[in-house]
């Protein structure tokens, strides 16, 4: 997980958070590639999650606003790493 965010952290100079039609979307503005990166679709926690990068926040901080008022657990950690993945990979990371 850690690899990952650390990639994150490294776009995150890249993207830009916007509040768009009633959604928060996550769009990279730089792209060195010839394909076209779409904005990503984030929901409530997502996007605290991705403040947090972008903040440079640590993956326990990350797992910690992923569960919320309840103790994580290791669902908890392997969801924050699944969708850590995704978002990497739709950012082209």
């Amino acid at each position: 997980m850690k690899d990952t965010v650390s990639r994150l952290k490294a776009l995150s100079g890249d993207c830009i958070l916007r509040h768009a039609a009633g959604y928060d979307w996550l769009v990279r503005v730089k792209q060195d590639s010839a394909k076209y990166i779409q904005p990503v679709l984030l929901n409530e926690a997502g996007t605290a999650i991705w403040r947090a990068i972008s903040l440079g926040k640590g993956e326990e901080k990350l797992i910690s606003i992923l569960a919320g008022d309840e103790k994580p657990t290791e669902e908890t950690r392997q969801d924050l790493t699944e969708f850590l993945l995704q978002l990497c990979t739709a950012l082209g990371g």
